[in-house]
């Protein structure tokens, strides 16, 4: 089998040159930790047009093969939470093809959220490495004891703080989804309270300004939610369980389509454009007033529904992920 190796070894470059192609590595490094940055989608580009995609491996190397022609390249993440800081833009020069597999290393900065979950994946490697190796220690304690026990020992121990530390980072990504989760319920329920009530909205500057600040405070616990409800399914499949993230995906999908969007959204046209037409002076308040109320009164009992459901489905999900993140 060596000589057939060692053969193709040496004609894959020769056939990857005739094909006017040329592979290069891109290593994605964090710039504040200086780790490398594992499991990223990648995707390099030149003027607009993609060469070629990957994925970093564990060593936050990804190899991609593009055209010999190609003088630039722009890396373009698949994470909108993580930022290219150098080369500024994610732009450079393109290696020279002459040059055996060149490795190009550009420097992100992560949030908060997703340098917990880089942390677990590193820590959960070290525990696997650390146990396989207790493992074949244990075996070889059968034979000869006085020369593995010291060794099992630390190496139980260290197993021992991994598994805190993990459990530690995990109960931080706990907290993360939950804060997001309850300032988005907290809000909606403030919302719900304030159309309960329309009335003073149409007739008190105070009201209509602490409705408008409601307003700016629930499009902000959702827009957040949004922004961060695929990254938290993601981390919690891969560091709890799918059936988890499956949960969870039933969550955001209550709270950011059905109870957001499909009912409180609505009465945009049987609440908001009255009260706009009211405070304008474009239509008498009494009026708009009376018929914003009616719509709102009829809308609400919908909205509690969904807003219920929604309760219902966060207690589980948090539920389970304070029990797992705490295991």
């Amino acid at each position: 089998m060596k000589p057939i190796i060692i053969l193709f070894s040496i004609l894959f470059p020769m056939l990857l040159q005739a094909q006017g192609i040329y592979s290069v590595r891109i290593k994605v490094i964090d710039e504040d930790s200086r780790r490398e940055v594992p499991n990223l989608g990648i995707n390099l580009e030149e003027n607009g047009q993609g060469l070629g995609t990957g994925t970093t491996d564990g060593n936050g190397i990804a190899t991609i093969t593009i055209p010999r022609t190609t003088r630039t390249l722009k890396l373009v993440l698949s994470s909108r939470e993580i930022e290219i800081v150098s080369p500024i833009g994610g732009e450079t020069h393109a290696p020279s093809p002459e040059i055996d597999n060149p490795l190009i290393e550009f420097y992100v900065k992560t949030s908060q959220f997703r340098m917990m979950a880089l942390q677990i994946e590193q820590l959960s490697r070290e525990k696997k490495q650390l146990e396989d190796l207790s493992n074949s220690l244990q075996k070889r304690l059968s034979t000869d004891q006085s020369i593995y026990k010291d060794s099992l020992e630390m190496i139980k121990g260290r197993i021992a703080k991994l598994m805190v530390e993990i459990d530690d980072k995990k109960s931080n990504i706990f907290s993360a989804i939950s804060d997001n989760y309850l300032q988005f319920l907290n809000a909606i329920l403030d919302m719900e309270r304030m159309l309960g009530n329309v009335s003073p909205i149409f007739t008190q500057e105070g009201a209509l300004r602490n409705f408008n600040r409601q307003i700016e405070t629930l499009n902000l616990a959702r827009n957040s939610m949004h922004e961060n409800h695929l990254a938290y399914i993601q981390v919690v499949g891969q560091h709890w369980d799918k059936k988890t993230a499956d949960k969870l995906m039933g969550l955001y999908t209550q709270a950011l389509e059905n109870t957001y969007g499909n009912t409180l959204l609505p009465l945009n046209d049987d609440f908001i454009a009255y009260l706009k037409a009211s405070w304008n002076g474009d239509k008498p308040r009494l009026s708009v007033q009376r018929k914003a109320k009616k719509n709102t009164e009829k809308a609400l009992p919908k909205l509690h529904e969904e807003i219920t459901i929604m309760e219902v489905l966060g207690k589980e999900v948090l539920a389970v992920l304070d029990s797992d993140a705490l295991n």
